[in-house]
């Protein structure tokens, strides 16, 4: 994952010479990431004056839901439209999860981030924009055709991206 920050093209490169099983990659990888974002939740009681066991386990909660959600959501979607934007229909099942198991965990260590951090900083919120440049870059990983790029990435927001924030707006205030 860290290639994959520090230098996508070649990350994404790397993860498919690597022929790596997308299970393996969520078990050992993907869930012990979301599990410490929601564990992370935590360090926010030491930030606030009186913060209420119950309103953390919520949170907790919250953060493993939106990040699974989201991992879901993004291998629902993008295996139903990769098979239209790849060139020439090839289409691989292993990299389409593989490929949102490393994502999702992007977005898992941007929530952790902002979990460690005492206040709000207006970086981090913009950080989700590199993530989206990291999907770009992946087009190769996933054999999509130039032509279907903005498709792509639209597909992968949606998948992604955009459902760590929505389930974020509906169920927060609840807590």
């Amino acid at each position: 994952m860290l290639q994959i920050l520090m230098a996508p093209t070649r990350g994404w490169e790397d993860v498919g010479a690597d022929s790596a099983d997308a299970r393996i990659a969520l078990r050992s990888g993907l869930l012990p990431l979301v599990a410490l974002a929601s564990i992370t939740v935590g360090v926010g009681a030491f930030y606030e004056l009186h913060p209420s066991a119950v309103a953390l386990i919520i949170k907790a909660i919250v953060v493993f839901a939106r990040y699974m959600i989201a991992y879901f959501c993004g291998v629902a979607l993008l295996t139903y439209a990769l098979p239209k934007l790849a060139t020439d229909g090839a289409f691989d099942r292993n990299r389409t999860e593989l490929f949102c198991v490393y994502c999702t965990a992007i977005m898992a260590s941007i929530g952790i981030l902002q979990n460690l951090l005492p206040m709000e900083l207006t970086l981090l919120q913009f950080l989700p924009i590199y993530v989206v440049v990291v999907i770009c870059l992946g087009r190769t990983f996933l054999n999509v055709d130039e032509s279907n790029i903005f498709r792509f990435a639209a597909f992968s927001i949606a998948g992604l991206i955009l459902p760590v924030y929505i389930i974020d707006w509906l169920l927060m205030p609840a807590a």
